[in-house]
């Protein structure tokens, strides 16, 4: 998403006159324009859709996100560009087409959006994952509705109804005969016509097929800055795939002594930008939430916290589980021992009101429900039996209970405390 992102802000900036070998990409001019919020808002709308993809979720966020007079200048091309989210996503073909459909159905429901809303995340999908040029290509020109061609741009027709298979094959074609990501973008900055939207294509494509840059990447958060909810949505898409700004962990590891804030992106995601690192390096699920809940504890801001919220969300989904502790009724322990149940062996619960979750007060005295990720963070308080949940089913366990506030990760260390109305959005559930 990133990607389309930059494209633009540089597309934009360069919309009137190419760019020459001597200028940077991005200028003091540059600027975002509504395209880039519509890609945020749609990426939101995915997000927020469930792991089964609801049409009902996806229209609540469009209806609310998006404005009357941006749905009726909405076209095809400016559609599915906006959709390259969900090549990012998305675990299979099948839900990045299914998440396209359901978002082109609303704004745009003709078949000719579809397609190609359904043809251009599946290319993203399919650089993401590695296919080849010529693979994404036949899967384009199959999907989209157009046939692309890898001839010069400037030789189609630049009749209005065909704007958008220029576009497509101006922007797949810089994307073909390049070989890095800047390359890419400045190819695609030389095209006579349209250059905004096809610098925006072929910049989606070139991140998910090279990865981006760094320093790009960080000029990208700087100005998406400049828009509260573009630069919301960017945290929580960099949470999404584990991973914590590069910037923000040098700002911790510079006053934090020995306590470093790192998240290493996914090994897929790590092997695609050329930052694989050796196996052992490799992050489980529960560390990244640990990474995430430090980072939030020391920065305490608004976006950490939407890291800290999405990562969650990820983990939830991903099944990652806690440590929660509980205490078990006098007459399952007596049954445990008439089993001759030693210590350190794994027993079978058939009826969950054999134990009750241990809670701890605050000062106030109110109830809350404590989960570690760690038998080092269970250790730094008293003994205790510990159950593991799955993040999901604690939290909706929590939400529902009418003893607690709601839930204390790791309370004897780098905690973090989110009330019910905060998992409930963890969750997906709407507040009435």
């Amino acid at each position: 998403m990133y990607g389309a992102i930059l494209g633009d802000i540089i597309g934009n900036t360069y919309k009137e006159k190419e760019i020459s070998n001597q200028e940077k990409l991005f200028t003091k001019t540059a600027g975002m324009t509504e395209l880039s919020k519509g890609t945020a808002d749609l990426c939101v709308a995915l997000f927020d859709s469930g792991k089964e993809i609801s049409t009902d979720k996806i229209a609540k966020v469009i209806e609310k996100r998006f404005h009357q007079e941006v749905k009726e200048k909405l076209d095809s091309m400016t559609l599915a560009i906006m959709l390259t989210s969900a090549g990012w996503i998305f675990q299979t073909i099948s839900e990045v087409k299914t998440g396209a459909r359901e978002v082109a159905g609303i704004l745009c429901p003709d078949f000719e959006s579809i397609q190609l809303a359904q043809g251009v995340s599946g290319a993203v999908f399919y650089a993401r994952k590695g296919k080849s040029k010529d693979e994404i290509l036949h899967f384009l020109s199959s999907e989209s509705g157009y046939e692309l061609q890898l001839e010069d741009a400037e030789n189609f027709t630049l009749a209005k109804t065909e704007e958008s298979e220029y576009i497509l094959n101006a922007a797949f074609r810089a994307f073909y005969q390049e070989d890095d990501f800047e390359a890419v973008v400045r190819e695609a900055l030389a095209t006579a016509k349209h250059r905004h939207k096809v610098c925006v294509l072929a910049s989606a494509l070139a991140e998910a097929y090279y990865g981006m840059p760094d320093e790009l990447r960080k000029q990208v958060r700087k100005h998406a800055g400049a828009n509260p909810d573009v630069s919301n949505v960017l945290a929580r898409f960099d949470s999404f795939f584990g991973r914590v700004i590069r910037d923000e962990e040098k700002d911790l590891s510079s006053g934090a002594g020995d306590r470093t804030v790192k998240i290493n992106g996914t090994a897929e995601e790590m092997a695609q930008t050329g930052d694989i690192r050796e196996e052992s390096e490799a992050l489980s699920g529960i560390q990244i939430l640990e990474r995430a809940i430090e980072l939030f504890h020391q920065k305490q801001d608004k976006q950490s916290f939407i890291i800290l919220l999405e990562t969650l969300r990820h983990q939830m989904n991903q099944e990652t589980e806690v440590m929660v502790p509980v205490e078990f009724t006098k007459e399952f322990l007596e049954e445990l021992e008439k089993q001759n149940v030693k210590t350190g062996e794994i027993e079978q619960l058939e009826d969950e009101t054999r134990f009750r979750i241990r809670t701890i007060s605050d000062p106030e005295g109110k109830e809350w429900c404590p989960a570690f990720t760690s038998d080092e963070e269970l250790n730094k308080g008293s003994a205790t039996s510990v159950i593991e949940y799955d993040l999901e089913s604690i939290l909706e366990a929590v939400a529902d209970s009418p003893k607690v506030e709601g839930i204390v990760f790791n309370p004897f260390g780098v905690s973090f405390t989110l009330k019910k109305e905060g998992i409930k959005v963890v969750l997906g559930v709407s507040q009435e």
